[in-house]
């Protein structure tokens, strides 16, 4: 699980989604609390 900031993934969405496809799990912080989980749905 790897822990992002809304910031960085606004600037990276392709390759979060990218890294996301292959299972990886990310979750996106603001002010240090996680707000959102990105997971692949298949």
């Amino acid at each position: 699980m790897t822990f992002v900031t809304v910031s960085y993934a606004r600037a990276h969405l392709g390759q979060l989604l990218d890294r996301v496809a292959l299972g990886e799990v990310i979750v996106i912080t603001r002010r240090g609390k996680a707000v959102a989980r990105l997971v692949a749905c298949g």
